[in-house]
């Protein structure tokens, strides 16, 4: 038998390609069966064999063999390892951080946002060396799988196997070794990439509108609306529905954020019924935490719980009545205040809005805050000057404030006179607050705190100083912030205030078990935020009405 194929053979240069083919094997192994290690350290060691690996080894025989040549199939399955294993890392930091399963089909839209991120939080230099670092990172680490996979396609098969089974020895002793406490199932095997890719694949299948799925779904949920609530109880009052970017029920339970935002909440509250509001509040279960606003604002306004973007991209396709549609139906204009888009939002016209208020509609010339946004105040003022003094018509105008957006690094002052913002240089002129970021953006407490007082405040200031009518306010929270000790939480409630000055026009929340005042009566829900549209409607509404039939699918008769 010619020397290179004896598994164990005398001579130095076999020892050596077997001792190769070992610690390549082992390598591989530990990168495809990756563990959670954010949760344990012993999630780092290789303690399962993969099974991807069995593939590796079982394609090498096809591989070239050449030692010093490139092998263009080596550096293609080497590429493709790499992007497996980037998946993986997404699929254990994600969770973490924000709360939620990765979704390459959501998530890879973020990264230019992170990107951006970055930029805005490092200094040039370090932000350009930590760019290098991570491009020199996934270089070394294309060559070292190139490598390795060149390493087993140079062995012979009989070394390959015998290199496989001590890979597979060593994992079935980590394994053995490893606490009960981290579960690895029931064997040392797993398919933990391919895993991941397949159910990344699935989120893309499904984002298309090909399984189906996702629009039964979306057909229940709206299947259970009334069919033509008349919303007579709002006695054709402007409702202003207030989204509130990352304010969460984290800020109810977590000891530290109580202490610093709970007078922050009292204040307001103390403000508001001098000036003769009556307030009450609660809680909602948002579908998200962490990021993916649109999510939240969608579910509020669709009725259908929107957890992942693919849903969202499905619910698009339909024909689907939104709050904005029912408004619009009883003579309502509808607005939509979204000062961080800078582009067209052709989904406005999915969501029934009149007119959309996006960047450039706020004419902003002053300095940038948190998240680049421009302050909530100036958001609130504008509007009102545009859309609430000039109105002709009852309104409904949808709010989408960011000042409280990642990385919280900076909050503007409120201005008590609101008449003086002007064109918004007069930010140029004036102190602000500024809390940058620690090593770990998510653990930004500081920001966070000052963002969401700021936030309070300047809410309080328009609706005591400017809005003086007896509008239906609901200020609601999006989802828990991209905190770690909101991820750790794992609780998806978000607070819910709702206000006005008629009292009358309260009484269904008040009714559905909402407490006096600025503290919700308890700090988890399972009531979830999907539940508002259909309970809105009837509550709102003066004549009973049965489910509505569901909605026309654009796709009907098409064969699906």
């Amino acid at each position: 038998m010619p020397l290179r194929n004896r598994p164990f053979s005398r001579d130095a240069a076999g020892a050596h390609r077997f001792v190769a083919a070992v610690a390549a094997g082992f390598l591989l192994n530990a990168l495809l069966v990756l563990g959670d290690f954010l949760e344990t350290r012993w999630a780092l060691l290789p303690a399962q064999i993969s099974l991807e690996l069995a593939f590796v080894m079982a394609l090498a025989l096809i591989l070239p063999r050449r030692r010093g040549g490139t092998g263009a199939l080596q550096w293609l399955l080497a590429a493709v390892l790499l992007g497996l294993i980037l998946l993986r890392l997404a699929d254990i930091v994600v969770p973490w951080s924000f709360g939620r399963n990765f979704n390459a089909a959501v998530d890879l839209k973020y990264l230019p946002f992170f990107i951006g991120l970055l930029h805005g939080s490092l200094n040039p230099a370090l932000f350009i060396a930590l760019l290098l670092a991570v491009v020199l990172a996934l270089l070394a680490t294309l060559a070292l799988l190139r490598f390795s996979i060149g390493i087993l396609a140079g062995a012979g098969p009989g070394l390959r196997l015998w290199a496989f089974a001590v890979v597979a020895l060593l994992a079935g002793l980590t394994y053995t070794v490893t606490p009960s406490r981290y579960d690895l199932g029931s064997f040392p095997v797993a398919g933990t990439v391919a895993g991941t890719a397949w159910r990344n694949a699935q989120y893309f299948w499904d984002a298309k509108g090909f399984s189906g799925r996702y629009l039964a779904q979306v057909q229940a949920a709206q299947a259970a609306l009334p069919q033509s609530p008349d919303l007579n109880a709002l006695k054709g009052r402007n409702v202003l529905l207030i989204f509130v970017e990352s304010y969460g029920a984290i800020t109810l339970t977590d000891p530290g954020l109580a202490e610093a935002l709970n007078p922050v909440r009292a204040r307001f509250g103390e403000n508001l019924r001098a000036a003769g509001y009556h307030v009450y509040s609660s809680l909602l279960n948002s579908p998200i935490t962490g990021g993916g606003s649109w999510l939240a604002h969608a579910t509020m306004t669709t009725g259908v719980r929107i957890d992942g973007q693919p849903l969202y991209d499905v619910l698009l396709t339909t024909t689907a009545p939104t709050l904005g549609r029912f408004f619009r139906e009883r003579g309502y204009r509808t607005v939509v205040a979204m000062p961080r888009i800078q582009q067209p939002w052709p989904e406005g016209a999915f969501f029934s809005f009149d007119t959309v208020l996006n960047d450039a509609a706020f004419g902003y010339e002053g300095m940038r805050f948190s998240w680049e946004s421009i302050p909530d105040q100036f958001v609130l003022e504008k509007v009102h000057a545009r859309e609430i003094a000039t109105a002709g018509k009852p309104l409904f105008i949808q709010y989408v404030l960011s000042t409280s957006h990642l990385p919280f690094d900076s909050a503007p002052p409120v201005i008590e006179d609101a008449s003086n913002l002007g064109d918004g240089r007069i930010y140029d002129r004036l102190d602000f607050e500024e809390y940058p970021p620690p090593a770990q953006v998510f653990d930004n407490q500081r920001g966070y705190v000052g963002t969401i007082r700021y936030v309070l405040d300047a809410l309080g200031n328009y609706l005591v100083r400017r809005l003086e009518d007896d509008s239906l306010v609901i200020v609601v929270g999006d989802h828990q912030p991209p905190l770690t000790i909101a991820a750790a939480s794992r609780n998806k409630a978000v607070p819910i205030h709702v206000l006005s000055r008629d009292p009358g026009l309260l009484d269904p929340f008040r009714q559905a078990g909402y407490g006096a005042g600025m503290t919700p009566p308890a700090t988890t829900t399972d009531v979830g935020m999907e539940s508002f549209l259909p309970w809105f409607l009837r509550s709102y509404s003066t004549r009973s009405e049965p489910a509505a039939v569901a909605f026309d699918d654009p796709r009907a008769g098409h064969g699906r």
